[in-house]
């Protein structure tokens, strides 16, 4: 979480050294500065591919007082979905080879 100039106000997971400061990453400082809400892709200066979704949090009298921000790498994101993915290709491609092994002994009796 950041105040409307991109200092940190509290951050997950905690760095003591890091409260009041300025992101350390300018580059992710300044993608939220200029990101008002949603969802943008980046890649890190480690070559690590990620998600940066914004939120910014607003006083009743509509005033900017604090930006929400959250990085998922998406390897991360993408993992569980690839592995769901890759069992119902398993258990479609098993159906498959049975229905084969199926027919052919079905043409064999006849």
């Amino acid at each position: 979480m950041s105040d409307p100039d991109g200092r940190v106000l509290a951050r997950y997971p905690p760095d003591a050294s890091e409260l009041g400061a300025p992101f350390a990453d300018a580059e992710f400082r300044a993608l939220v500065l200029q990101t008002p809400q949603g969802q943008r892709q980046r890649t890190r200066s480690d070559g690590t591919p990620e998600l940066v979704a914004v939120q910014p949090l607003i006083e009743a009298g509509g005033k900017l007082v604090a930006t929400m921000s959250l990085t998922v790498p998406l390897d991360n994101l993408y993992a569980a979905a690839n592995r769901r993915m890759w069992t119902e290709m398993a258990f479609l491609l098993g159906g498959l080879v049975l229905s084969f092994a199926v027919a052919k002994v079905g043409c064999g009796a006849a």
